[in-house]
């Protein structure tokens, strides 16, 4: 932790589960994930887990990759080196 008031000085960085966070229920006002859900198998625990840390009001935000209508994905990319490892979707399955 840094004391000259940069970001650094009050963030705190945990490493984890994003299924299983290790966080009471209603702990953050803001939720945000990136290039996360294309890592993940099972997007409803995923999705679960965000609204259980949330505080009542608070806000989801993600950014990340979908399965586009290009074709098969030609591995490796850079979140996955093969197949057992990316879970792609299309963008409509989230809405």
């Amino acid at each position: 932790y840094g004391t000259d008031g940069g970001a650094h000085s009050f963030l705190r960085f945990i490493e984890g589960d994003a299924t299983a966070l290790p966080f009471p229920d209603r702990s953050f006002d803001l939720v945000w994930t990136q290039h996360v859900a294309a890592n993940i198998a099972d997007r409803p625990k995923l999705y679960r887990e965000a609204a259980r840390v949330l505080k009542p009001g608070g806000r989801f935000v993600m950014h990340d990759i979908f399965e586009g209508p290009g074709g098969a994905l030609l591995l490796p990319v850079p979140w996955a080196s093969g197949p057992r490892m990316s879970f792609l979707r299309p963008a409509a399955a989230i809405a």
